[in-house]
């Protein structure tokens, strides 16, 4: 993970995206607010942890959609 915020780039009028980001040993680290709307370049905040506990390491992002279209994500 190169960076401590995360973006997304979705279409969720009708719906939300979530993520919840995993540690290489499984541990859940961070699970943030939904995000909801048409959002080009939505930032995600978190309900649970952040990222900057595992910035430089290797992470699984587990992204949930609920009636939305997802496009883009990119860490900054």
């Amino acid at each position: 993970l190169g960076g401590t915020s995360l973006h997304v780039n979705v279409d969720a009028k009708s719906g939300s995206v979530a993520v919840t980001v995993v540690d290489g040993a499984g541990v859940i680290v961070a699970v943030s607010e939904p995000v909801t709307g048409d959002q080009p370049r939505a930032e995600f905040r978190w309900k649970f942890g952040d990222l900057a506990s595992v910035r430089g390491k290797t992470v699984s992002l587990r992204f949930s959609l609920h009636n939305a279209r997802f496009y883009s994500f990119w860490c900054e």
